[in-house]
Formats: C-alpha cells, structure tokens, sequence
C-alpha cells in the first residue's frame, strides 16, 4: 500500500519535517515514532516509506516503477514488521533474524531499503538485541523506521540510535473529522472524539464494537457494583470473560473515563472538560456514593486490571478479582 502525506490527517509539522529531511537527502538511519495508539504513528511511516522509496524528490508520485509495486504490495526493497500472537501479540526473535536475511542483499529496486517495524515497543528483549545487531552495523543503504506506543519499553540502547518524534494525540475536531469521512453521524462522532481520548483509532473501534451501548453498560455497574451479591460478581465475570479481551478492555476504559470525570467535578461542580460531558447530570449523582478516595483507588485498581489483561492471565479470574475488590471500596 503506498500513502501519500495528504492522506493522513493532523501532525502536518511533523510530515513537512519529514518531507524536508528527503527532499535534502539528510536521513537519520533510524527513526523512532512514539505517541498514544491511533494516532497516526504508522500511517506517517508508510507515507515517508513511501517518499524514501519513491524515484522522485517530492514523491510519492504514484506512478514510477516503486510506487506502483509499493502500491501492489510487492516492493522487494520494503519490510514491514509486526507482532504476532493469538493472545499476547509479541516481536520475536525469528522474526528479525528473518528480517536480517532478507535485507542482507542490495536493494533490487529502489536505491535503498526501508524496514517498518509496527508496535517496536512489543519486542521480546531477545529480538531487541538482535535488532540492536543491525541498527549498530547496518548494511548498505538501509533506514528503519520504529513505531511505538510507549518508548518506555523499548530497550535503552535501541532508543540511543534512533532519532525520536513524538506524535501528540489528536483533538477532538480531527477524530470527528476522520469519522466523518467515515460516513459516521456528526453528532455520534463528537460523543466518540470525547472518550476516545485523542486516538482516531479507539475512536473508529467504539462505533465499530457498538461502544455507546458498553459505556452505559458500564455506568450501570458504577451505580450498582456497592449492592452487589456474590452471586452478582460470578455472573457479571463470566459474562465478561465471555465478551472477549477487547471488549473487557474497552469496557473498563469507560470506567477509567467515568472514574476521571468523577475526580474532575470533585474539583470543580461546574467543570465542563469531561469525556462524558453528556452525562453529567448523572454523574454528579453517581459520585456522592463513591467519594473521592475510592474513586482514586479504582484508578489505580483499574491500570493494574489493563496490564494484566496483555498477559496471557485467566480474563474470567482478571475480571472476578477487579469487582470483588471494587465492592468492597466503600
């Protein structure tokens, strides 16, 4: 697939940088960009793929030879690396031995390589050091591109030889935007942009994955978890271990958003910068039975939850453990 830099919406200071470091030919030989998932990370590394590979300075053109075989997905200069897994999706270290076989020959087409590596930050520290190996002796003209969600899990001495930009998450405008290109409702749109947190992609997965519905779904439980039976727990955990990962994991996002409203209005009664904006009237009713102290415990309960559910944990016991422990906050 070929992109082009008007494809991609938002972070336009950071493609025209990219654009002057080709058209210059100034090219760090390894690049690392990090920011918040759905963000537009790994689009942005497909369009300056993209112009590297492209026969012309101001490219992509779409119409010399590498464009058309970027465009038809057989670029023999162009790799694209991502984690793989059925539960835990992880970058192994076959993969990059396999990656360095493959890139070990001179460029076929172009007049160099470009090697994509998606979510970096998923490498085991055996496929890290491995890695390390090439960007340290690389060989011929090769560049690497790393995207990232969080650099922090990237071994040190691969960040120390990438260059790093940051991508901000994106406004609110810009993800209603993008879902109305979409063919989303404006008005669902902007509700979505809220809780989406600056990532078009989490955006795009709520509609897609009926996330209104499990965000009521959610504050249901809010208002009712402190009466719960133990009958209750059982059965609201297997229902969520039933629903899936994703879905367990969008769900206690909507508490983490309903959680950090809570302790905004707890702050000021009057706050108007809430993810659910829309419910605030119910909010502020909901919040007089938790106090703030609870609501803070459930944040941090609620993080250690979403980390355990990267790992190949039990979903069903995650999600007992979290409510019993919840229960009994107040």
């Amino acid at each position: 697939m070929i992109v082009h830099w008007q494809d991609i919406k938002g972070h336009s200071q950071i493609a025209d940088s990219l654009k002057i470091m080709v058209a210059e030919d100034r090219l760090p030989h390894a690049m690392l960009f990090s920011g918040m998932a759905g963000v537009g990370k790994f689009l942005m590394g497909m369009a300056f793929a993209s112009a590297l590979l492209c026969e012309k300075k101001d490219g992509p053109c779409r119409h010399c030879p590498s464009c058309m075989a970027l465009q038809n997905n057989v670029h023999p200069d162009f790799f694209v690396l991502e984690p793989e897994g059925k539960t835990v999706q992880m970058i192994k270290i076959e993969q990059i031995r396999q990656l360095q076989k493959e890139i070990s020959l001179s460029a076929y087409l172009a007049d160099k390589r470009v090697v994509l590596i998606r979510n970096a930050d998923r490498m085991n520290e055996n496929a890290a050091n491995c890695l390390l190996k090439t960007l340290e002796e690389p060989v011929g003209n090769i560049f690497f591109i790393l995207t990232a969600d969080n650099e922090k899990k990237i071994l040190p001495t691969v960040l120390s030889r990438c260059m790093k930009i940051y991508f901000s998450p994106l406004s609110d405008t810009l993800i209603s935007d993008i879902m109305a290109d979409q063919n989303i409702k404006r008005d669902k749109s902007e509700a979505l942009a809220k809780l989406a947190g600056g990532s078009a992609e989490q955006a795009l997965a709520l509609y897609e994955n009926g996330g209104m519905e499990n965000r009521l779904a959610a504050f249901d439980f809010l208002k009712t978890i402190f009466s719960f039976t133990d009958e209750d727990i059982w059965t609201l955990a297997d229902k969520l271990a039933a629903s899936g990962r994703e879905k367990f994991g969008e769900w206690l996002l909507y508490l983490q958003l309903f959680w950090r409203d809570m302790a905004a209005l707890d702050g000021d009664a009057e706050c108007m910068k809430l993810y659910n904006n829309d419910m605030k009237a119910e909010l502020m009713q909901v919040k007089a039975d938790w106090g703030i102290t609870a609501v803070f415990a459930a944040c941090k309960y609620v993080q250690e939850m979403q980390r355990r559910l990267l790992t190949n944990a039990d979903v069903r016991l995650i999600a007992e453990k979290f409510i019993i422990d919840l229960r009994y906050l107040k």
